[in-house]
């Protein structure tokens, strides 16, 4: 049996307008996060996993572009999960999946997407500049922020990460 390969995925947390008067006051937001299949029926039931780290996250995200080109693995820890991005070179592809902290995985059994490479490397740098362009257009001074500044240089990394690596931003 081969495994689908999602050619698109999801990327979903709180809008920086949702946001806005954390971002006016320079703090950093927490949020809930979802990653799943553009088109998969049972994306309702997908599990929002809680992050009251977002900057954080977002910065560990945007350096892990870089890793994930050189098929290295990421691992973003959230607030009662790890956030698991391991590359399958020999597909070219990404699997994904939420891993429960201190449940053993054969008692959880995460869905464990599998995702085109590329494509999920792209969205992921999409939804990590977008937020923050957007949440740079709602308070320009969250740039004296080291939370802010912190995801504003692991996207300049993954920026020349992806142009070295033949991507067009």
């Amino acid at each position: 049996m081969t495994e689908q390969i999602h050619e698109r995925v999801i990327f979903e947390a709180t809008h920086p307008e949702e946001m806005k008067d954390w971002l006016q006051n320079g703090n950093m937001p927490s949020t809930d996060i979802r990653i799943f299949p553009e088109k998969a029926a049972d994306s309702v039931d997908r599990p929002h996993s809680e992050d009251s780290l977002f900057g954080y996250t977002l910065a560990e995200l945007s350096q892990g572009i870089a890793k994930l080109l050189n098929d290295e693995q990421v691992c973003v820890e959230l607030d009662r999960t790890y956030l698991r991005l391991i590359p399958e070179p020999e597909k070219h592809a990404i699997y994904v999946y939420f891993d429960i902290m201190d449940v053993p995985e054969q008692k959880v059994q995460p869905t464990k997407d599998l995702y085109h490479r590329d494509r999920f490397i792209s969205e992921l740098y999409e939804f990590c500049s977008g937020w923050y362009t957007k949440a740079s257009e709602l308070n320009p001074d969250l740039e004296e922020n080291e939370w802010f500044q912190e995801i504003g240089e692991a996207l300049a990394e993954a920026e020349e990460a992806l142009e070295r690596n033949g991507f067009e931003l």
